[in-house]
């Protein structure tokens, strides 16, 4: 689940570190333009969201989620194509990663 934040100037570090510091937050950045946080989380179900949406606002009121994106399950990545419960299956190398 990605989601895109406009969180107030005063509280985008501390908030920025809040997501990053949780042991499923994949990404936590600080981006330019209107909104100024995108944080990328594996999460099991929608309600593990709505419990970081509630932290959000505590920490920084007068945040705002602007977008929510849910992918519902990756086929492969970083080159490991993967099962239904998310194993590597099998390996397709990356162009960097080939030798010679």
């Amino acid at each position: 689940m990605s989601l895109i934040l406009n969180v107030p100037a005063h509280h985008v570090d501390g908030v920025g570190r809040y997501f990053a510091a949780l042991p499923n937050c994949r990404l936590s950045a600080q981006v330019l333009g209107a909104q100024n946080l995108l944080v990328t989380l594996w999460v099991r179900g929608y309600l593990q969201v709505q419990g970081h949406e509630r932290e959000l606002a505590e920490r920084a009121p007068g945040s705002a989620v602007i977008s929510r994106q849910a992918v519902v399950r990756n086929y492969k990545r970083l080159g490991h194509v993967l099962d239904e419960s998310g194993r590597s299956r099998s390996v397709v190398p990356l162009p960097l990663w080939r030798e010679g």
